[in-house]
């Protein structure tokens, strides 16, 4: 009676070890941490489709300079939330999969859509105003793994931005980012 218990539970094992190990021809829901040039994020990709994925990420942000118009020439040093919603369509993952290409954690080409929401400053040095900003960025990007778990990621974009200081304006989107998948 153990034994065969044993053979079942070993067959388990070897059977999950193995689907681990194949790479999936769908894209992934994937759970990341992210380092980018002016903050830090938690990320969620979750798959909706066989190259498409709905990103929300949360991030804090940092921003600082001086800002002679605004401010009266003072330098100026803030620390904000910002929320993302990102739909993600991934067009080259199928053929990269084909071509026995590395594609986890979604590594491929992306076009995307980048509707952010920057809240007022958590922290913030005197004389800065209210951020509380809105962008809608068409963006193009790419996602590649390092190994098992790291990843960057880098896009750019020219979109839209309104807020209370210039209402709205074009605006260039740009993301690089290192990060870390679960």
């Amino acid at each position: 009676m153990k034994s065969k218990f044993l053979i079942i539970l070993l067959f388990c094992i070897i059977f999950k070890i193995q689907s681990f190990a194949q790479e999936s021809n769908d894209v992934e829901n994937v759970h990341s941490a992210k380092l980018t040039y002016l903050g830090i994020s938690y990320s969620y990709e979750h798959a909706i489709g066989k190259q498409a994925v709905l990103n929300g990420e949360l991030k804090l942000a940092t921003g600082f300079g001086a800002n002679y118009f605004y401010n009266e020439g003072k330098t100026w040093h803030v620390v904000f939330p910002m929320l993302r919603v990102e739909p993600r369509y991934y067009y080259n993952f199928l053929k990269r999969a084909g071509k026995g290409k590395k594609t986890i954690n979604n590594s491929a080409n992306y076009l995307a859509l980048s509707i952010n929401k920057i809240f007022d400053p958590i922290l913030k040095t005197s004389g800065v105003g209210l951020i509380n900003e809105f962008s809608a960025i068409p963006k193009w990007g790419i996602k590649r793994a390092m190994g098992q778990h790291f990843f960057y990621e880098t896009a750019i974009g020219v979109g839209y931005r309104y807020n209370r200081v210039d209402k709205s304006r074009a605006s260039l989107g740009f993301d690089l980012q290192l990060g870390y998948a679960f």
